[in-house]
């Protein structure tokens, strides 16, 4: 007898997605509906636009000049900046190249919203089917999913479109785990490091977030763990870190720097005890932020999905009890999930004001709702299940859903409209030095930098142009030793060039520019400083490269040994 094994070749999800043509069309109709009307209208000027859009630009400036992955520096901003060092872009240029190409920053941006929830969609489908095992309520997780108030919430009131990434690759991860907790014999383990992979490729507080979530999750599930469960959540951790070197470890090469860096302003300026939501504020408000204008750019509460599948989950479990029957459904652990994230965002969660300013990296607590929005997906869809048997029941959890899910964009729609954004907008109008910049840094010192030497008399002439991020300094000058400081923020990687090709030593200056020591015997000629990165950066790069082509190698591998049996 043929036994079907479980594996990511035997079941893979995504092969199944192509033969269930009628889920497709449901969820491309669906989606469709949500790209025409992205394409149609105008954007809000969302609170982190400015700051999305002026990392999409610049990283367009930087293709410009000839640089492309990995670019860790962003020359072009007013005396530069690391973001990517601190803040992952590795999806960003996607709309980078798209702007690159000749369209507009805004168009740039709109395209990849829509790529995201396009993503997002999937993504679910694939992480509920692994999950759950049944593709009709995997489509329905998949809707619940990119529909939910906290994805509308990222993609347009706050534009968090790291935040808005993020929301693609949690599920992954979350379904990788599962599958190693709860499902033997199965390559599946391969979402977990995947999807933690993405998540520090888009947004890191989402992945420390995401290990905490999952870490919960095993400590909920500790019945499970064996020794092939810790085998595949170590072989997932270093995969992870292989994948995902190119980030990693630059970020942490830079933050032992000598100075070291300031991840976020709001880690030194304000805890996080009283940037937490209210708990009335998801108990009694659908759409806060629609009625409250202060701090509209908070996301406008939970909406209406969650309570209907409390009702019903409790109504199926109800009816089973009633008829001696066994309780096999998912629902229940999933709704356990998604009330313990909920109240990680409100401030009855008491660590918020024991460890205050040590949680303040979070900035707000309520970035939890991705994941009350996933698990609720992921409840319903398992509601679905517990519910379908009953007619009644069935169509009465149908039609409030489908009202709830409704509910959401009518509610926004006032909102959408409030501060709506043509195409035009100024990608540098926002800077970031206040959350990138060093630690002795000032960043109101920033506004009047130039080019500046020690002693001054010193210096003869010196003329300095800046091409493509480089600065280029024709110099003549006494005997004697003369130090340059250039108007851009230092940070690891910074190279400084001689015409005879000799290499100077750069290192930080007043306010923590860059600062190059010209030798005394060098009396004129061409000096040209600009970011080339640091040896880790070039080796963790080739790391995780590496590492993508040994597993895409091992996928194709696996395939020609599937069809040879």
């Amino acid at each position: 007898m043929n036994v079907r094994k479980n594996n990511l070749m035997t079941d893979n999800p995504i092969r199944s997605f192509g033969k269930n043509r009628k889920e497709v069309c449901v969820l491309v109709g669906i989606l469709m509906v949500f790209v025409v009307f992205v394409c149609v209208n105008r954007l809000p000027q969302g609170h982190d636009m400015g700051f999305s859009f002026l990392r999409i630009h610049s990283i367009a400036l930087e293709m410009a000049n000839g640089k492309f992955w990995p670019v860790h520096y962003y020359s072009n901003l007013p005396f530069g900046g690391a973001i990517p060092l601190f803040y992952p872009d590795w999806f960003l240029f996607f709309p980078g190249l798209i702007e690159w190409l000749g369209l507009s920053t805004y168009h740039a941006y709109k395209m990849f919203v829509i790529l995201c929830v396009i993503a997002m969609a999937l993504s679910m489908y694939v992480s509920a089917n692994i999950i759950l095992r049944d593709k009709k309520a995997a489509l329905f997780a998949a809707i619940a999913y990119f529909t939910a108030s906290y994805t509308i919430t990222n993609a347009f009131i706050r534009c968090a479109l790291g935040e808005l990434q993020s929301m693609i690759f949690v599920p992954l991860a979350f379904a990788g785990l599962y599958a190693i907790l709860y499902q033997k014999n199965t390559r599946k383990w391969l979402l977990l490091p995947l999807g933690m992979t993405g998540l520090l490729g888009c947004h890191l507080l989402g992945t420390m977030m995401t290990a905490f979530i999952l870490a919960l999750f095993v400590v909920l599930s500790y019945r499970k763990i064996t020794w092939r469960v810790m085998a595949d959540l170590a072989k997932s951790v270093l995969l992870t870190i292989v994948l995902s070197a190119t980030f990693v470890f630059p970020f942490v090469e830079q933050m032992l720097s000598v100075h070291g860096t300031q991840i976020t302003a709001q880690s030194r300026v304000a805890g996080v005890a009283h940037r937490a939501l209210p708990l009335d504020w998801h108990l009694f408000t659908i759409n806060h932020g629609m009625i409250n204008d202060i701090a509209s750019w908070r996301p406008p509460g939970i909406g209406l999905l969650l309570p209907v599948v409390l009702l019903f989950c409790f109504l199926g479990c109800w009816k089973l009890k009633s008829k001696k029957q066994k309780i096999e459904n998912k629902a229940p652990l999933f709704l356990l999930l998604a009330l313990l994230s909920l109240v990680f965002t409100t401030n009855i969660f008491l660590p918020y004001g024991w460890f205050d300013k040590a949680l303040g990296f979070l900035q707000f607590p309520w970035r939890f709702l991705v994941f009350v929005t996933m698990f609720t997906a992921i409840a319903a869809a398992a509601v679905y299940q517990l519910v379908k048997e009953n007619r009644t029941m069935y169509r009465a959890f149908l039609t409030l859903s489908v009202l709830a899910i409704v509910a959401v964009p009518l509610l926004f729609v006032p909102r959408l409209k409030a501060e709506m954004l043509g195409g035009a907008f100024d990608p540098a109008s926002r800077n970031t030095w206040g959350d990138y910049l060093p630690d002795d840094a000032n960043e109101d010192e920033y506004v009047d930098l130039d080019i500046t030497y020690e002693p001054s008399v010193a210096m003869l002439s010196g003329e300095m142009e800046q091409i493509g991020g480089a600065f280029i300094l024709h110099f003549e000058k006494k005997a004697e030793a003369v130090a340059v400081q250039f108007p851009a923020t230092w940070y690891k990687g910074f190279s400084a060039k001689l015409d005879n090709g000799e290499t100077l030593a750069t290192a930080y200056g007043n306010n923590d520019v860059v600062r190059v020591i010209l030798p005394a015997e060098e009396q004129s000629g061409v000096l040209t400083v600009q970011y080339t990165g640091t040896v880790i950066q070039k080796i963790a790069a080739s790391v995780s490269l590496l590492g993508f082509v040994g597993l895409l190698v091992g996928f194709i591998v696996s395939l020609r040994k599937k069809k040879g049996e």
